[in-house]
């Protein structure tokens, strides 16, 4: 399966993004197309020349909104689903110019002014019960896919997959606010017991505890799937805290907040490279905090 070069972080496959999009228990999405590009306006502005690329999954919900929007504002979008619509897609590469053709459309890489990349899965496709052919011909589509997706320019993305991948690390994430003048909690990352018993004492207001990269554990059952959120550390974790010499965990200062806000930052990465932050901010009497 190919992947995208980033530059001077490591190669990301679009495939491999929010390994918790499985969306168990979500329902399916209706059976409109989802194409819509009627010439139409918007406050006055002629919108039939921007395309916009939805690219996930059958069963996303918040795509099903967004394209409703969308409508509704008369831009003209086209939806893809990766799971589903390589099925009956048919390819063409000519003359320099890629083109994806599915449900009765036809899309030129060069066409599209916006891409929106909302959890898209792998591609799945169906030949005879043969699992060695099928992942051989999901490859290949996989290849061209981001093949057609690599013509697009990153600042046309929300948001492009190395785009996300830099952004998507924790300690990272805390760095970068506190360079950018955010006031974050007192934190400390480790395996070792005698650091996190350290700093569990020192805290007078007390500790919440995180995974770092996700909270979600799949099992071969689903029923038998564990999540895991962010929890406040109490005396009765004492007893357990030598389990986190497996693996690090993050402990962070409990800021007693009055109300939780998810705000997006675009911050610049260099030229004309941005992309979108999402952080956890947490008010308590005037503060504003990352957490």
């Amino acid at each position: 399966m190919s992947s995208y070069d980033c530059g001077d972080t490591e190669a990301v496959s679009l495939w491999d993004q929010d390994i918790n999009g499985k969306a168990r228990g979500a329902r399916p999405r209706s059976k409109q197309s989802w194409i819509y590009c009627a010439p139409s306006t918007h406050e006055g502005v002629i919108m039939s020349d921007r395309h916009v690329l939805v690219l996930t999954n059958s069963l996303d919900v918040t795509s099903d909104y967004l394209c409703s929007r969308l409508e509704k504002a008369g831009v003209c979008f086209y939806r893809f689903d990766t799971d589903k619509d390589c099925r009956e897609a048919v390819f063409l590469y000519q003359s320099g110019v890629p083109n994806l053709r599915w449900s009765m459309n036809s899309l030129k890489a060069n066409q599209v002014t916006a891409v929106v990349l909302r959890r898209p899965k792998p591609i799945e496709i169906h030949r005879d019960g043969d699992v060695y052919a099928e992942n051989h011909i999901a490859g290949e589509w996989s290849e061209v896919m981001e093949g057609f997706l690599a013509h697009i320019e990153r600042r046309l993305w929300i948001n492009h997959p190395a785009n996300n991948s830099a952004a998507s690390h924790k300690i990272e994430q805390l760095s970068r606010a506190e360079r950018c003048g955010l006031k974050v909690p007192r934190t400390l990352v480790t395996n070792s017991v005698t650091d996190a018993e350290r700093f569990v004492l020192s805290e007078k207001n007390g500790v919440v505890v995180k995974p770092l990269a996700t909270g979600f554990i799949e099992r071969a059952r689903p029923e038998q799937d564990t999540v895991i959120y962010t929890r406040q550390f109490t005396g009765e974790h004492h007893s357990i805290l030598t389990e986190i010499q497996c693996c690090p965990v993050l402990f962070q200062e409990m800021i007693l907040k009055v109300i939780d806000v998810r705000v997006n930052l675009w911050l610049p990465l260099g030229y004309d490279v941005m992309r979108v932050m999402a952080l956890n901010v947490s008010i308590f009497g005037g503060t504003t905090w990352l957490t």
